[in-house]
């Protein structure tokens, strides 16, 4: 068994696999062939899709997005899958953002004159390099890097979204936002509303116990006494209770906070409104839900509603 190609060289086979289409195969083969063929059924059992350009590349490294990065001697450049190259080889480095909370494919962080900017996948350049960090991606489309040894938190058309001159920017995920500290003390950035809590707090945490709606809060310390921030960035709490918060349930309904001043306790609810004062020993929902409360004190026990 052997095949001629079409200059009359002869290679010798054991075994010689045609790829075309039945006709075209025949077509191939010494001999006649058959006056009828069998009508198939197409069942493709995998698609090859073939991709090419006209332009060379050395090696380079694939992006989870599936840019292709190649060196060259005047830098580094990125081509796209239909191998059209969107920004020229003149960075120092070109990557995909560090994924901190969010995982966005559309960008990749570049490097020129050891200053990091962003473009997206179409090569624009949507933050010039001016940045003395890499790029992290916290939020949707947000990005944490610094410039002159201060916090920045950009969008991706380049405007940052903190005071000028922040630092100790935390990404605080559970309640969507981002505080920084400025002055001394700590403010607030929330993602979904763009609000922004001026600086005026000595610590911000995140509530790590309660409902999702509770985790969606923060706490805030502020004269050394503790407060709640709602969901929102609004003072829900203000600032005159010890330590840490609770909700009356674990139900996700539940929109009610329960503080302690020394060894009392009262009830605020999510609209800020104190609607127990810190009198009583313990405060604990009854009946299974938050309709009744059963709250305590030494004088005795009594039942009421957590909003008169």
């Amino acid at each position: 068994m052997a095949v001629h190609t079409a200059d009359g060289e002869r290679l010798t086979a054991d075994t010689v696999v045609l790829n075309p289409d039945l006709p075209a195969a025949y077509s191939l083969l010494p001999g006649m062939a058959p006056a009828r063929l069998r009508r198939l059924t197409p069942s493709p059992s995998c698609v090859v899709l073939h991709l090419g350009t006209g332009k060379e590349y050395p090696a380079g490294e694939i992006l989870d997005n599936g840019m292709m990065v190649y060196d060259t001697k005047t830098g580094t450049g990125m081509i796209n899958r239909a191998g059209v190259e969107v920004l020229p080889p003149v960075y120092e480095h070109i990557a995909s953002p560090d994924p901190d909370f969010a995982e966005v494919s559309g960008y990749v962080t570049i490097q020129q004159n050891g200053r990091w900017g962003l473009a997206d996948t179409a090569g624009r350049i949507r933050i010039p390099p001016a940045y003395s960090e890499f790029f992290t991606t916290v939020f949707d489309s947000l990005f944490r890097t610094k410039k002159d040894g201060l916090d920045v938190l950009l969008n991706a058309a380049g405007e940052n979204l903190l005071p000028e001159g922040c630092t100790d920017l935390r990404i605080l995920r559970e309640a969507g936002a981002a505080s920084f500290r400025k002055n001394g003390s700590y403010g607030v950035y929330y993602v979904s509303t763009g609000r922004t809590v001026p600086p005026a707090y000595e610590e911000v945490n995140s509530v790590f116990y309660g409902n999702d709606w509770l985790k969606s809060c923060l706490v805030v310390v502020k004269d050394g006494w503790n407060g709640l921030l709602g969901p929102d960035g609004r003072e829900i709490v203000p600032p005159r209770f010890d330590e840490a918060f609770n909700g009356l349930s674990e139900n996700g309904d539940d929109r009610h906070i329960v503080v302690r001043k020394g060894s009392l306790h009262g009830l605020f609810n999510a609209a800020g409104k104190q609607v127990i004062a810190p009198e009583y020993q313990s405060i604990r929902q009854e009946l299974g839900g938050a309709s009744l409360l059963k709250v305590a004190k030494e004088s005795g026990t009594r039942y009421c509603l957590p909003d008169p």
